[in-house]
C-alpha cells in the first residue's frame, strides 16, 4: 500500500507520476492500493482534465469527521 499524505497539496505533475508509477506497477503486479488523504477538495483537485485517468481509478471515498 502506498499512501500519499495532503495529496490536494501536490502539484498535477506529481500527481500523474504518482498515476504512472502506479500503472506501470499493475501491468506486472497484483494491484497495490493507493491511498490519498486531503481534506475535501482533493476531489476538485483531481477533477483537473489532466488527472482524469487518476481520477477514474479512484474507487471509494470515506470521509472521517470529528
Amino acid at each position: 500500500m502506498v499512501v500519499v499524505r495532503d495529496a490536494h497539496l501536490l502539484r498535477t505533475e506529481a500527481l500523474q507520476y504518482v498515476y504512472a508509477l502506479w500503472s506501470l506497477f499493475q501491468e506486472r503486479e497484483r494491484r497495490m492500493p493507493v491511498v490519498m488523504v486531503g481534506p475535501e477538495r482533493i476531489r476538485s483537485v483531481l477533477r483537473r482534465p489532466s488527472l482524469a485517468s487518476l481520477e477514474s481509478c479512484v474507487f471509494i471515498w470515506h470521509r472521517l469527521t470529528p
